[in-house]
């Protein structure tokens, strides 16, 4: 069993501490200027966000920017949608100071879209926050060059009825096209 299906298997009588245990960086070999890997906990719907938690203007939904992808995004907020729901997937994040390689291989969903930090943080929600899902570590801020536009890649396994896994890579960028790789 891998160590994302170990998370996957675990169900909610796991501590956030015992799933993030489970997961690890699919992409080793490339450093980012921040990164973290946890075990993202899913609720009803699945899906999960990455914004700027301190910008407060109002703006476009996320959801509308999203079609018939599993990537959106609106201002300054991002959300992916995910496959499961009421389980803990495996989430890992990095922040490059330019654009990384693009990476295909191994991935069944890559699509690409742009972010705003308007106070210069991006973040994934913690589960430690309260509520019912969240990642179950604190994560990084990922507007590594503060306010700005960032592009959001973000890739995803094992959506068919295996294991779960996304990498999410920040970097700054200004294009405003959505790209679908796969």
């Amino acid at each position: 069993m891998t160590a994302a299906g170990a998370a996957r298997r675990s169900g909610p009588a796991w501590s956030p501490a015992e799933a993030n245990a489970r997961c690890r960086d699919p992409w080793p070999r490339l450093r980012a200027r921040r990164q973290g890997t946890a075990a993202y906990f899913l609720f009803e719907g699945g899906g999960y966000g990455v914004y700027d938690p301190d910008d407060t203007t109002e703006g476009e939904d996320p959801y509308a920017a999203m079609g018939d992808g599993f990537l959106g995004a609106a201002g300054s907020s991002a959300v992916v949608m995910t496959y499961g729901e009421n389980e803990p997937m495996c989430l890992t994040v990095k922040a490059f100071g330019s654009a990384p390689p693009l990476r295909l291989k191994g991935w069944e969903q890559v699509a690409e879209v742009r972010v705003v930090s308007r106070s210069g943080r991006l973040e994934v929600p913690s589960y430690a926050d309260g509520g019912d899902e969240g990642a179950g570590a604190r994560l990084p801020n990922l507007a590594v060059k503060g306010p700005g536009r960032y592009r959001m890649r973000v890739y995803a396994q094992g959506i068919e009825g295996t294991v779960e896994e996304h990498l999410v890579v920040v970097f700054p960028g200004r294009s405003v096209t959505k790209v679908v790789c796969r």
